[in-house]
Protein backbone atom coordinates (compact mmCIF):
# COMPACT_ATOMS: atom_id res chain seq x y z
CA UNK A 1 0.00 0.00 0.00
CA UNK A 2 1.12 3.44 -1.09
CA UNK A 3 0.12 6.24 1.26
CA UNK A 4 1.06 10.20 0.73
CA UNK A 5 0.26 12.84 3.00
CA UNK A 6 -1.43 16.09 0.64
CA UNK A 7 -0.42 19.22 2.47
CA UNK A 8 -1.97 21.77 -0.16
CA UNK A 9 -5.80 22.74 0.91
CA UNK A 10 -8.20 22.74 -1.46
CA UNK A 11 -8.57 25.29 -4.14
CA UNK A 12 -11.21 26.71 -5.19
CA UNK A 13 -13.54 23.28 -4.58
CA UNK A 14 -15.08 24.86 -1.35
CA UNK A 15 -15.83 28.18 -2.35
CA UNK A 16 -17.72 26.51 -5.39
CA UNK A 17 -20.49 24.81 -2.91
CA UNK A 18 -20.37 23.87 0.71
CA UNK A 19 -21.82 21.90 3.59
CA UNK A 20 -25.44 23.44 2.55
CA UNK A 21 -25.56 22.27 -1.03
CA UNK A 22 -28.57 20.28 -0.92
CA UNK A 23 -26.22 16.87 -2.03
CA UNK A 24 -23.94 17.45 0.12
CA UNK A 25 -25.89 18.26 3.06
CA UNK A 26 -28.19 14.95 2.37
CA UNK A 27 -25.10 12.98 2.10
CA UNK A 28 -23.24 14.17 5.25
CA UNK A 29 -26.18 13.76 7.01
CA UNK A 30 -26.77 10.32 6.33
CA UNK A 31 -22.89 9.61 6.92
CA UNK A 32 -23.30 10.83 10.52
CA UNK A 33 -26.37 8.51 11.17
CA UNK A 34 -24.67 5.56 9.52
CA UNK A 35 -21.56 6.10 12.10
CA UNK A 36 -22.94 6.95 15.74
CA UNK A 37 -25.32 9.22 15.18
CA UNK A 38 -25.40 12.71 17.15
CA UNK A 39 -23.63 10.86 20.24
CA UNK A 40 -20.69 10.74 17.91
CA UNK A 41 -18.17 14.00 17.25
CA UNK A 42 -16.87 14.06 14.03
CA UNK A 43 -13.22 13.48 15.07
CA UNK A 44 -14.27 10.11 16.41
CA UNK A 45 -15.75 8.86 12.32
CA UNK A 46 -12.01 8.64 10.75
CA UNK A 47 -13.35 7.58 7.56
CA UNK A 48 -11.58 6.03 4.94
CA UNK A 49 -13.06 7.16 1.48
CA UNK A 50 -13.47 4.71 -1.81
CA UNK A 51 -12.44 6.78 -4.75
CA UNK A 52 -12.64 4.90 -8.31
CA UNK A 53 -12.16 8.13 -10.23
CA UNK A 54 -15.69 8.08 -11.41
CA UNK A 55 -17.97 10.94 -10.76
CA UNK A 56 -20.49 8.67 -8.00
CA UNK A 57 -16.74 8.21 -5.88
CA UNK A 58 -15.55 11.93 -6.59
CA UNK A 59 -18.39 13.53 -5.70
CA UNK A 60 -18.53 11.35 -2.44
CA UNK A 61 -15.09 12.69 -1.85
CA UNK A 62 -15.97 16.08 -2.50
CA UNK A 63 -18.58 15.78 0.13
CA UNK A 64 -16.58 14.43 3.05
CA UNK A 65 -13.34 16.31 2.32
CA UNK A 66 -15.74 18.94 3.99
CA UNK A 67 -15.77 17.03 7.59
CA UNK A 68 -12.65 17.86 10.23
CA UNK A 69 -10.53 16.16 10.09
CA UNK A 70 -10.92 15.12 6.68
CA UNK A 71 -11.11 11.57 5.14
CA UNK A 72 -8.41 9.92 3.66
CA UNK A 73 -8.80 9.15 0.04
CA UNK A 74 -8.13 5.43 -1.37
CA UNK A 75 -8.03 3.99 -4.52
CA UNK A 76 -7.43 0.39 -5.58
CA UNK A 77 -6.42 -1.14 -8.24
CA UNK A 78 -6.41 -4.45 -10.42
CA UNK A 79 -5.60 -6.25 -13.22
CA UNK A 80 -8.65 -6.24 -15.41
CA UNK A 81 -8.28 -3.24 -17.24
CA UNK A 82 -5.72 -2.18 -19.46
CA UNK A 83 -2.58 -0.65 -17.91
CA UNK A 84 -3.14 2.93 -19.58
CA UNK A 85 -6.56 3.21 -18.00
CA UNK A 86 -5.80 2.16 -14.54
CA UNK A 87 -2.77 4.42 -14.32
CA UNK A 88 -5.36 7.45 -15.24
CA UNK A 89 -7.62 6.23 -12.95
CA UNK A 90 -5.13 6.24 -10.38
CA UNK A 91 -3.50 9.77 -11.51
CA UNK A 92 -7.16 11.15 -11.31
CA UNK A 93 -7.92 10.32 -7.90
CA UNK A 94 -3.91 11.46 -6.56
CA UNK A 95 -4.29 14.65 -7.83
CA UNK A 96 -7.99 15.13 -6.28
CA UNK A 97 -6.81 14.44 -2.97
CA UNK A 98 -4.17 16.77 -3.44
CA UNK A 99 -6.95 19.44 -4.32
CA UNK A 100 -9.06 18.43 -1.43
CA UNK A 101 -5.92 18.45 1.50
CA UNK A 102 -7.06 14.57 2.48
CA UNK A 103 -4.65 11.86 2.40
CA UNK A 104 -4.18 9.56 -0.62
CA UNK A 105 -3.72 5.47 -0.26
CA UNK A 106 -3.33 3.61 -3.00
CA UNK A 107 -3.53 -0.31 -3.44
CA UNK A 108 -3.57 -3.29 -6.05
CA UNK A 109 -4.65 -5.98 -6.21
CA UNK A 110 -4.31 -9.03 -8.76
CA UNK A 111 -8.00 -11.01 -10.10
CA UNK A 112 -8.20 -12.03 -13.25
CA UNK A 113 -6.71 -15.50 -13.26
CA UNK A 114 -8.19 -16.69 -9.94
CA UNK A 115 -11.49 -18.53 -10.19
CA UNK A 116 -14.52 -17.85 -9.55
CA UNK A 117 -16.92 -15.54 -10.77
CA UNK A 118 -14.42 -12.61 -11.90
CA UNK A 119 -16.61 -9.74 -11.15
CA UNK A 120 -16.92 -11.07 -7.64
CA UNK A 121 -13.47 -11.74 -6.64
CA UNK A 122 -12.64 -8.14 -7.70
CA UNK A 123 -15.49 -6.69 -5.68
CA UNK A 124 -13.83 -9.20 -2.63
CA UNK A 125 -10.50 -8.52 -3.39
CA UNK A 126 -10.81 -4.68 -3.65
CA UNK A 127 -12.60 -4.46 -0.06
CA UNK A 128 -9.90 -6.88 1.60
CA UNK A 129 -7.40 -3.93 0.57
CA UNK A 130 -9.61 -0.70 1.73
CA UNK A 131 -9.78 -2.89 4.99
CA UNK A 132 -5.91 -3.15 5.34
CA UNK A 133 -5.41 0.94 4.27
CA UNK A 134 -8.46 1.56 6.95
CA UNK A 135 -6.85 -0.58 9.58
CA UNK A 136 -3.19 0.63 9.08
CA UNK A 137 -4.59 4.04 9.62
CA UNK A 138 -6.72 3.63 12.81
CA UNK A 139 -9.96 4.48 10.69
CA UNK A 140 -13.03 2.41 11.54
CA UNK A 141 -15.12 3.71 8.60
CA UNK A 142 -15.13 2.86 4.41
CA UNK A 143 -16.97 4.58 2.72
CA UNK A 144 -18.27 4.10 -0.79
CA UNK A 145 -20.51 5.69 -3.41
CA UNK A 146 -23.13 3.40 -4.13
CA UNK A 147 -26.26 5.93 -5.13
CA UNK A 148 -30.31 5.10 -6.01
CA UNK A 149 -29.30 3.92 -9.35
CA UNK A 150 -26.71 1.15 -8.13
CA UNK A 151 -29.49 -0.06 -5.72
CA UNK A 152 -32.69 -0.13 -8.55
CA UNK A 153 -29.93 -2.14 -10.64
CA UNK A 154 -28.81 -4.73 -8.15
CA UNK A 155 -32.64 -5.50 -6.60
CA UNK A 156 -33.60 -5.90 -10.81
CA UNK A 157 -30.85 -8.05 -11.49
CA UNK A 158 -31.37 -10.03 -8.27
CA UNK A 159 -35.51 -10.39 -9.40
CA UNK A 160 -33.93 -11.46 -12.66
CA UNK A 161 -32.01 -13.99 -11.30
CA UNK A 162 -35.18 -15.68 -8.87
CA UNK A 163 -33.40 -14.09 -5.71
CA UNK A 164 -35.79 -13.91 -2.56
CA UNK A 165 -35.91 -11.68 -0.02
CA UNK A 166 -32.12 -11.12 0.75
CA UNK A 167 -31.59 -10.65 -2.68
CA UNK A 168 -34.14 -8.12 -3.03
CA UNK A 169 -33.03 -6.56 -0.19
CA UNK A 170 -30.49 -5.00 -2.76
CA UNK A 171 -27.45 -2.99 -1.32
CA UNK A 172 -27.23 -2.81 2.33
CA UNK A 173 -26.37 0.30 4.04
CA UNK A 174 -23.81 -0.94 6.03
CA UNK A 175 -21.54 -3.96 5.97
CA UNK A 176 -19.26 -4.98 9.17
CA UNK A 177 -15.68 -6.34 8.07
CA UNK A 178 -14.72 -7.31 11.63
CA UNK A 179 -13.90 -4.10 13.59
CA UNK A 180 -14.24 -1.83 10.68
CA UNK A 181 -17.91 -0.85 8.96
CA UNK A 182 -18.24 -0.08 5.51
CA UNK A 183 -20.81 2.64 5.04
CA UNK A 184 -23.19 3.80 2.44
CA UNK A 185 -24.22 7.22 2.94
CA UNK A 186 -25.42 8.25 -1.33
CA UNK A 187 -27.53 4.90 -1.03
CA UNK A 188 -30.12 7.18 -1.38
CA UNK A 189 -28.58 9.94 -4.09
CA UNK A 190 -29.70 9.40 -8.03
CA UNK A 191 -26.55 9.52 -9.99
CA UNK A 192 -27.44 12.10 -12.27
CA UNK A 193 -27.03 14.50 -8.87
CA UNK A 194 -23.81 13.30 -8.22
CA UNK A 195 -22.96 14.08 -11.63
CA UNK A 196 -24.26 17.60 -11.36
CA UNK A 197 -22.40 18.10 -8.03
CA UNK A 198 -19.20 17.10 -9.50
CA UNK A 199 -20.00 20.34 -12.30
CA UNK A 200 -21.05 22.24 -9.52
CA UNK A 201 -17.74 21.96 -7.44
CA UNK A 202 -15.91 22.10 -10.88
CA UNK A 203 -14.03 18.38 -10.61
CA UNK A 204 -13.29 15.84 -13.39
CA UNK A 205 -13.98 12.44 -13.66
CA UNK A 206 -12.84 9.15 -15.30
CA UNK A 207 -15.52 7.08 -16.88
CA UNK A 208 -14.61 3.76 -17.13
CA UNK A 209 -15.19 2.10 -20.44
CA UNK A 210 -16.11 -1.30 -19.38
CA UNK A 211 -19.59 0.25 -18.01
CA UNK A 212 -20.54 0.04 -21.87
CA UNK A 213 -19.88 -3.45 -22.53
CA UNK A 214 -23.90 -4.43 -22.87
CA UNK A 215 -22.37 -7.99 -22.57
CA UNK A 216 -22.74 -7.28 -18.80
CA UNK A 217 -26.01 -7.81 -16.81
CA UNK A 218 -25.78 -4.70 -14.86
CA UNK A 219 -24.89 -2.38 -17.76
CA UNK A 220 -28.01 -3.81 -19.88
CA UNK A 221 -30.05 -3.18 -16.71
CA UNK A 222 -28.91 0.06 -16.98
CA UNK A 223 -29.27 1.47 -20.46
CA UNK A 224 -31.93 -0.76 -21.50
CA UNK A 225 -34.43 -1.79 -18.64
CA UNK A 226 -33.90 1.46 -16.01
CA UNK A 227 -35.33 4.06 -19.08
CA UNK A 228 -38.12 2.05 -19.53
CA UNK A 229 -38.80 1.86 -16.22
CA UNK A 230 -38.52 5.36 -15.90
CA UNK A 231 -40.65 6.34 -18.97
CA UNK A 232 -43.35 4.27 -17.17
CA UNK A 233 -43.26 6.38 -13.96
CA UNK A 234 -40.26 8.98 -13.46
CA UNK A 235 -39.29 8.13 -9.56
CA UNK A 236 -39.20 4.50 -10.89
CA UNK A 237 -35.77 4.22 -9.12
CA UNK A 238 -36.76 5.80 -5.93
CA UNK A 239 -39.44 3.50 -5.65
CA UNK A 240 -37.75 0.20 -5.88
CA UNK A 241 -35.12 1.79 -3.45
CA UNK A 242 -38.56 1.51 -1.11
CA UNK A 243 -39.36 -1.44 -1.94
CA UNK A 244 -35.54 -2.92 -1.23
CA UNK A 245 -36.03 -0.87 2.35
CA UNK A 246 -39.27 -2.56 2.87
CA UNK A 247 -37.76 -6.95 1.71
CA UNK A 248 -34.42 -5.54 4.10
CA UNK A 249 -37.15 -5.01 7.16
CA UNK A 250 -38.18 -8.57 5.91
CA UNK A 251 -35.34 -10.09 5.75
CA UNK A 252 -34.93 -8.41 9.75
CA UNK A 253 -37.23 -11.08 10.86
CA UNK A 254 -36.52 -13.76 8.49
CA UNK A 255 -32.59 -13.63 10.57
CA UNK A 256 -34.41 -13.53 13.83
CA UNK A 257 -36.10 -16.77 12.81
CA UNK A 258 -33.13 -18.41 11.27
CA UNK A 259 -31.23 -17.64 15.13
CA UNK A 260 -34.28 -19.59 16.91
CA UNK A 261 -34.28 -22.41 14.39
CA UNK A 262 -30.63 -22.26 14.71
CA UNK A 263 -31.03 -23.33 18.50
CA UNK A 264 -32.71 -26.63 17.35
CA UNK A 265 -29.51 -27.92 15.88
CA UNK A 266 -26.45 -29.91 17.59
CA UNK A 267 -23.26 -30.82 15.94
CA UNK A 268 -22.76 -34.02 14.77
CA UNK A 269 -19.52 -35.46 13.31
CA UNK A 270 -18.53 -32.61 10.84
CA UNK A 271 -21.75 -30.95 10.94
CA UNK A 272 -25.14 -30.40 12.66
CA UNK A 273 -28.17 -32.00 12.72
CA UNK A 274 -31.89 -32.16 14.22
CA UNK A 275 -35.19 -34.42 14.07
CA UNK A 276 -37.07 -34.14 10.93
CA UNK A 277 -40.26 -34.06 12.30
CA UNK A 278 -40.09 -30.29 13.49
CA UNK A 279 -37.27 -29.86 10.52
CA UNK A 280 -40.57 -30.45 8.27
CA UNK A 281 -42.28 -26.90 9.65
CA UNK A 282 -39.21 -24.61 8.70
CA UNK A 283 -40.01 -22.36 6.24
CA UNK A 284 -38.03 -22.29 2.77
CA UNK A 285 -36.51 -19.29 3.10
CA UNK A 286 -35.24 -20.17 7.11
CA UNK A 287 -33.63 -23.06 5.69
CA UNK A 288 -31.93 -20.88 3.40
CA UNK A 289 -30.98 -18.74 6.32
CA UNK A 290 -29.63 -21.93 8.42
CA UNK A 291 -27.41 -22.85 5.50
CA UNK A 292 -25.99 -19.36 5.27
CA UNK A 293 -24.96 -19.27 8.53
CA UNK A 294 -23.65 -23.10 8.98
CA UNK A 295 -21.45 -21.89 5.89
CA UNK A 296 -20.24 -19.19 8.00
CA UNK A 297 -19.63 -20.75 10.98
CA UNK A 298 -18.53 -24.44 9.75
CA UNK A 299 -16.47 -23.04 6.75
CA UNK A 300 -15.60 -19.67 7.05
CA UNK A 301 -18.35 -18.04 4.68
CA UNK A 302 -16.12 -19.77 1.55
CA UNK A 303 -19.03 -20.78 -0.67
CA UNK A 304 -21.60 -18.61 0.53
CA UNK A 305 -21.60 -17.71 -3.17
CA UNK A 306 -23.04 -20.94 -4.34
CA UNK A 307 -26.06 -21.44 -2.39
CA UNK A 308 -28.32 -20.95 -5.08
CA UNK A 309 -31.80 -20.69 -4.82
CA UNK A 310 -33.10 -23.82 -6.63
CA UNK A 311 -30.44 -26.13 -4.75
CA UNK A 312 -31.92 -24.47 -1.71
CA UNK A 313 -35.60 -24.98 -2.54
CA UNK A 314 -34.74 -28.85 -3.80
CA UNK A 315 -33.33 -29.87 -0.47
CA UNK A 316 -36.62 -28.17 1.35
CA UNK A 317 -38.78 -30.09 -0.82
CA UNK A 318 -36.80 -33.49 0.66
CA UNK A 319 -36.90 -32.20 3.79
CA UNK A 320 -40.70 -31.13 3.96
CA UNK A 321 -42.25 -34.23 1.96
CA UNK A 322 -43.37 -37.36 2.75
CA UNK A 323 -41.03 -39.94 1.32
CA UNK A 324 -38.98 -41.46 3.93
CA UNK A 325 -36.43 -42.83 2.04
CA UNK A 326 -33.13 -41.74 2.62
CA UNK A 327 -31.75 -38.96 0.10
CA UNK A 328 -28.65 -36.70 0.06
CA UNK A 329 -28.53 -32.99 -1.97
CA UNK A 330 -25.56 -30.84 -2.91
CA UNK A 331 -26.49 -27.17 -2.05
CA UNK A 332 -23.05 -25.47 -3.06
CA UNK A 333 -20.78 -25.97 -0.29
CA UNK A 334 -22.69 -28.02 1.78
CA UNK A 335 -23.93 -31.38 1.51
CA UNK A 336 -28.25 -31.79 3.02
CA UNK A 337 -28.16 -35.56 4.13
CA UNK A 338 -32.16 -36.62 4.69
CA UNK A 339 -33.37 -39.79 6.61
CA UNK A 340 -36.86 -40.68 7.54
CA UNK A 341 -36.27 -38.71 11.40
CA UNK A 342 -32.76 -36.82 11.08
CA UNK A 343 -31.45 -34.08 8.74
CA UNK A 344 -28.04 -33.47 8.64
CA UNK A 345 -25.74 -30.48 7.43
CA UNK A 346 -21.67 -31.15 6.39
CA UNK A 347 -19.58 -28.63 4.65
CA UNK A 348 -18.00 -30.39 1.03
CA UNK A 349 -15.11 -31.77 2.17
CA UNK A 350 -11.65 -29.27 0.85
CA UNK A 351 -10.43 -32.08 -1.06
CA UNK A 352 -13.84 -31.93 -3.48
CA UNK A 353 -14.78 -28.96 -5.39
CA UNK A 354 -17.93 -27.15 -5.02
CA UNK A 355 -18.67 -28.24 -8.47
CA UNK A 356 -19.01 -31.64 -9.67
CA UNK A 357 -15.57 -31.44 -11.67
CA UNK A 358 -13.04 -28.47 -12.61
CA UNK A 359 -13.67 -27.89 -16.02
CA UNK A 360 -11.21 -26.19 -18.40
CA UNK A 361 -13.17 -23.85 -20.77
CA UNK A 362 -10.94 -22.19 -23.82
CA UNK A 363 -12.30 -18.84 -25.07
CA UNK A 364 -10.82 -18.57 -29.17
CA UNK A 365 -10.38 -15.68 -30.26
CA UNK A 366 -11.83 -13.43 -28.37
CA UNK A 367 -10.61 -9.98 -26.89
CA UNK A 368 -11.01 -6.26 -24.81
CA UNK A 369 -14.30 -6.15 -22.61
CA UNK A 370 -16.31 -9.00 -24.41
CA UNK A 371 -13.64 -11.20 -23.24
CA UNK A 372 -13.88 -10.32 -19.55
CA UNK A 373 -17.58 -10.56 -19.67
CA UNK A 374 -17.41 -13.83 -21.19
CA UNK A 375 -14.93 -14.88 -18.71
CA UNK A 376 -16.75 -13.98 -15.64
CA UNK A 377 -20.08 -15.01 -17.31
CA UNK A 378 -19.05 -18.50 -17.98
CA UNK A 379 -17.32 -18.76 -14.37
CA UNK A 380 -20.71 -17.73 -12.70
CA UNK A 381 -22.58 -20.82 -14.24
CA UNK A 382 -19.55 -23.07 -13.85
CA UNK A 383 -18.43 -23.32 -10.12
CA UNK A 384 -14.70 -23.86 -10.00
CA UNK A 385 -14.52 -23.46 -13.91
CA UNK A 386 -10.78 -22.89 -15.76
CA UNK A 387 -11.52 -20.54 -18.06
CA UNK A 388 -8.22 -19.54 -20.16
CA UNK A 389 -8.57 -17.30 -23.62
CA UNK A 390 -6.45 -18.24 -26.55
CA UNK A 391 -5.65 -16.12 -29.12
CA UNK A 392 -2.97 -17.70 -31.35
CA UNK A 393 -3.64 -20.49 -33.06
CA UNK A 394 -0.32 -22.74 -32.44
CA UNK A 395 -0.96 -22.26 -28.64
CA UNK A 396 -4.68 -23.35 -28.72
CA UNK A 397 -3.08 -26.58 -30.76
CA UNK A 398 -1.00 -27.38 -28.15
CA UNK A 399 -3.59 -27.43 -25.50
CA UNK A 400 -6.30 -29.11 -26.74
CA UNK A 401 -5.58 -32.88 -25.03
CA UNK A 402 -6.80 -30.86 -21.46
CA UNK A 403 -9.81 -28.85 -22.95
CA UNK A 404 -13.78 -29.84 -22.25
CA UNK A 405 -15.20 -27.17 -24.77
CA UNK A 406 -13.52 -24.44 -26.81
CA UNK A 407 -15.92 -21.24 -26.36
CA UNK A 408 -15.14 -19.71 -30.09
CA UNK A 409 -15.74 -16.29 -31.63
CA UNK A 410 -17.13 -15.41 -34.67
CA UNK A 411 -14.54 -13.33 -36.08
CA UNK A 412 -11.60 -14.56 -34.64
CA UNK A 413 -9.05 -11.97 -33.30
CA UNK A 414 -5.33 -13.02 -33.18
CA UNK A 415 -3.04 -14.97 -34.86
CA UNK A 416 -5.09 -17.95 -36.35
CA UNK A 417 -4.74 -19.44 -40.19
CA UNK A 418 -9.04 -18.30 -40.80
CA UNK A 419 -10.44 -15.27 -39.09
CA UNK A 420 -13.97 -17.13 -39.38
CA UNK A 421 -14.93 -19.05 -36.08
CA UNK A 422 -17.21 -21.26 -38.35
CA UNK A 423 -14.48 -22.56 -40.21
CA UNK A 424 -11.95 -22.92 -37.00
CA UNK A 425 -14.82 -25.54 -36.15
CA UNK A 426 -15.05 -26.88 -39.46
CA UNK A 427 -11.43 -27.89 -38.86
CA UNK A 428 -11.22 -29.66 -35.83
CA UNK A 429 -10.93 -33.34 -35.53
CA UNK A 430 -12.78 -36.16 -33.61
CA UNK A 431 -10.61 -36.09 -31.18
CA UNK A 432 -10.87 -32.51 -30.26
CA UNK A 433 -12.91 -31.26 -27.62
CA UNK A 434 -16.23 -30.01 -27.91
CA UNK A 435 -16.95 -26.34 -29.80
CA UNK A 436 -19.61 -23.61 -29.41
CA UNK A 437 -19.79 -20.35 -31.74
CA UNK A 438 -20.59 -16.93 -29.67
CA UNK A 439 -23.04 -15.47 -31.94
CA UNK A 440 -26.03 -13.02 -31.97
CA UNK A 441 -27.16 -14.27 -35.92
CA UNK A 442 -29.61 -17.43 -35.93
CA UNK A 443 -27.91 -17.89 -39.45
CA UNK A 444 -23.99 -18.23 -38.35
CA UNK A 445 -25.52 -20.73 -35.21
CA UNK A 446 -27.05 -22.82 -37.76
CA UNK A 447 -23.63 -22.99 -39.72
CA UNK A 448 -21.54 -23.77 -36.74
CA UNK A 449 -23.91 -26.54 -35.71
CA UNK A 450 -23.83 -27.57 -39.34
CA UNK A 451 -20.03 -27.61 -39.15
CA UNK A 452 -19.75 -29.77 -35.59
CA UNK A 453 -20.14 -27.30 -32.99
CA UNK A 454 -23.04 -27.80 -29.97
CA UNK A 455 -25.67 -24.92 -29.47
CA UNK A 456 -24.19 -21.72 -28.57
CA UNK A 457 -24.89 -18.31 -27.63
CA UNK A 458 -25.00 -14.58 -28.76
CA UNK A 459 -22.75 -11.83 -26.64
CA UNK A 460 -25.96 -10.16 -25.94
CA UNK A 461 -27.56 -13.25 -23.69
CA UNK A 462 -24.25 -14.36 -22.22
CA UNK A 463 -25.48 -14.16 -18.90
CA UNK A 464 -28.73 -15.57 -19.40
CA UNK A 465 -30.31 -18.88 -18.71
CA UNK A 466 -30.02 -20.01 -22.35
CA UNK A 467 -26.32 -19.43 -22.25
CA UNK A 468 -25.94 -21.38 -19.01
CA UNK A 469 -28.01 -24.24 -19.88
CA UNK A 470 -26.04 -24.06 -23.58
CA UNK A 471 -22.51 -23.84 -21.39
CA UNK A 472 -23.64 -26.65 -18.98
CA UNK A 473 -25.17 -29.29 -21.51
CA UNK A 474 -22.10 -29.14 -23.42
CA UNK A 475 -20.10 -29.66 -20.59
CA UNK A 476 -22.40 -32.59 -19.33
CA UNK A 477 -21.96 -34.11 -22.49
CA UNK A 478 -18.22 -34.87 -21.83
CA UNK A 479 -17.43 -36.00 -25.38
CA UNK A 480 -14.80 -35.45 -27.91
CA UNK A 481 -15.89 -34.57 -31.35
Amino acid sequence: MDLSQNEQPATDTESRIGRKHPVAARILRRWRELTGGAAVRDEDRCTVVACSGGADSVALAVVMAMVDPKPLIAHITHDIRDAQSVEADRACVEMLAARLGCMFAHGSVRVLNQPGNLEENARDARYEALLTIASNAGCRYIATAHHADDQAETVLMNMIRGAGVRGLSGIPSTRSLGTVSVVRPALGVRRVELVEFCKDAGVGFQHDSTNDDLGLLRNRVRKELLPVLEAIRMDAIDRIGDAATNCDDAQSVIDRAVDAEWAAWTPADAGIERDRAGGRGIPAAVFDGVLRKFVTMYAQGVGLDTLSGRSVRAAHHGIVSESTEPRIYRVGAVVVGVTAHKIRLEVVPKEEPVSESKKVVVLVGHCGPDAFALQSAIRGFVAGADVRRVNDGEELAGMMSEVDLLVVNRVLDGRFDTESGIELIRGLGESDPAAMLITNFAEHMEEAIKAGAVPGFGKQTMRSAQAEAALLGALAMGERR
